[in-house]
């Protein structure tokens, strides 16, 4: 009977206030389950209900379709009727420990440490990260793009193409 009740507007704004540095919303984060409100192995409904109109729709060799939204800053390859990998270039998404493209490779390094599996270039540069599900494409000195996938090493090609983060359409 004595119980004071917070109200619900309040809990949330407490949340956000306390929430740690490089935390992003739920609706922009990444993980090995999802890149914002997208998971893997779903119709494309899904992806067009969670990332909203589509920006260009490109058919691949091998019956991969690109369906891009958001100027082309998050990408969904389907296979069969379903997404098997979601890329994003757009800086707004992160991980938990607050990288994503745009990320300097240090702070990549820095957040995963021993974790990361390098893939290296034919010239021996590394090129990408993985971590878990996660590729890290990372041709320089920041991270460019970020890709959640079925099958990290046939789409490693698609993080290595897409445009730099930030960016639009793949180059």
């Amino acid at each position: 009977m004595g119980r004071r009740l917070v109200p619900a507007i309040g809990f949330s704004l407490a949340l956000v206030l306390s929430a740690p540095a490089g935390w992003a919303a739920p609706s922009h984060m990444i993980g090995q389950g999802s890149i914002g409100e997208g998971r893997l192995g779903l119709a494309k409904v899904h992806y067009d209900n969670a990332f909203g109109a589509v920006a260009a729709t490109t058919p691949f060799p091998g019956g991969v379709t690109r369906v891009a939204y958001d100027s082309g800053r998050l990408q969904v390859f389907m296979r069969r009727g379903s997404g098997s990998a979601i890329l994003t270039v757009s800086q707004d998404f992160r991980t938990t420990r607050g990288v994503g493209p745009c990320s300097p490779a240090k702070a990549l390094l820095a957040a995963y440490g021993k974790r990361l599996v390098p893939y290296r270039a034919a010239r021996g540069g590394i090129v990408a990260y993985r971590l878990g599900h996660l590729v890290f494409a990372s041709l320089g000195p920041q991270v460019t793009a970020v890709m959640l996938s079925t099958d990290v090493s046939r789409d490693l090609q698609l993080a290595l193409t897409a445009a730099p983060c930030g960016g639009g359409k793949e180059g």
